[in-house]
């Protein structure tokens, strides 16, 4: 496969993964610019040349930054050694320290690692290891991100159900209900509307019906 056709492959998959994740963004962008009308934006998107290496900042209200850093590769000749994996984790994880301090001081970084051909045994214990996800299919990426949307919703949620909030608070929930939404882990908590009167007079969370 020539360089060009791997780098439209790779913008391919790219876009998969990406395309919902920033109409989830625009959602909540727009509820919340109506509380912050100085909001100049909620998404920023860093890559390399090749699409190789891919950093998606989404801003949230009343909270750190979710950082996806994604590492894509188009390697289809054998599955993903340990020594591979390493090199791409650690090129990964330099190009995120370059951002943090110019795009983000503090984020939650969710790194994934994407390879058609997939792992050996030795990458996939490795990626334990390091904490990071490693996946074969676009499908696996949505889903390993919905939970970890999912559970921090839920979290969140647990802890507002019946207190007074007021603010950007609520318009968190939002936003995360909205990107969860928006990758196939449909849960309703709050309506837009009851978020930005939330923010805009408190009250008690209640889940929606």
């Amino acid at each position: 496969m020539q360089p060009q056709q791997r780098r439209q492959q790779r913008l391919a998959t790219l876009n998969e993964l990406l395309l919902p994740l920033l109409r989830g963004a625009r959602r909540y962008y727009a509820a919340w610019r109506i509380i912050n009308p100085l909001l100049a934006g909620v998404s920023r998107l860093d890559q390399t040349s090749d699409y190789t290496i891919t950093v998606l900042t989404l801003h949230l209200p009343a909270s750190n930054p979710l950082v996806l850093a994604l590492y894509t590769s188009t390697q289809e000749s054998r599955p993903v050694s340990p020594s591979q994996l390493l090199r791409r984790i650690r090129r990964l994880r330099q190009h995120v320290a370059k951002l943090r301090g110019k795009v983000f001081t503090s984020g939650d970084i969710v790194y994934i690692l994407y390879a058609p051909r997939g792992y050996t045994r030795g990458a996939k214990r490795l990626a334990r290891i390091e904490a990071v996800n490693i996946v074969n299919k676009v499908e696996d990426a949505l889903k390993t991100l919905a939970r970890y949307i999912g559970r921090r919703l839920s979290r969140l949620t647990q802890k507002l159900i019946g207190k007074r909030i007021w603010g950007e608070l609520p318009l968190l929930v939002y936003a995360l209900q909205e990107l969860a939404s928006t990758i196939g882990q449909a849960i309703t908590i709050i309506s837009r509307d009851q978020a930005i009167r939330l923010a805009e007079q408190g009250g008690l969370l209640r889940i929606s019906t």
